[in-house]
C-alpha cells in the first residue's frame, strides 16, 4: 500500500483502501482512526511490528535500534531482542509481563532479520 492521492490535499494522506473506506465506497470502516484519519499513515520514526498473532504496534525508535544493531554485528536471538526492548522501553510502553516480552522478542527478531535481508539485497551504500 503506498500512498493514495484523492481529489483535494486532505483526501491524500493514506492508503487506497483507508481512503475507500472513508469515503464510503466499502462498508467497513475499521482501518479509519477515530479521527477520520488513515490508519496506515506512517509517520517519521515510527514503526509497526507484527506479534505472531497478526496484531501490530506502533515502535517510535526502532529504525535506529535496527541500525546501531547491525552496526555491532549482533545475532538475531533472544539476548539481542532483549536489548532492543531494552533500548526502545525508554521511548515506548512495553509491558513487563513475561508472556509480553516473548510477543515482543519474536516481532523485534522478525523485523531484525527483516532489516538485515533488506541491507543484504541493497547493498553497501
Amino acid at each position: 500500500m503506498g500512498p493514495y492521492k484523492g481529489k483535494t490535499e486532505d483526501e491524500g494522506d493514506g492508503c487506497r483502501e483507508c481512503f475507500e473506506k472513508r469515503q464510503g465506497i466499502q462498508g467497513d470502516k475499521s482501518m479509519v482512526n477515530e479521527n477520520g484519519g488513515c490508519c496506515c499513515v506512517q509517520f517519521k520514526g515510527v514503526t509497526k511490528i507484527t506479534f505472531a498473532d497478526g496484531d501490530q504496534v506502533a515502535i517510535v525508535g526502532l529504525d535506529e535500534v535496527l541500525a546501531t544493531i547491525s552496526a555491532e554485528n549482533m545475532p538475531a536471538n533472544d539476548d539481542t531482542a532483549e536489548i532492543m526492548i531494552a533500548r526502545l522501553v525508554m521511548k515506548n510502553y512495553i509491558p513487563s509481563s513475561e508472556d509480553a516480552r516473548r510477543e515482543y522478542r519474536y516481532a523485534l527478531l522478525k523485523a531484525y532479520r527483516e532489516y538485515i535481508k533488506r541491507q543484504v539485497e541493497d547493498g553497501p551504500k
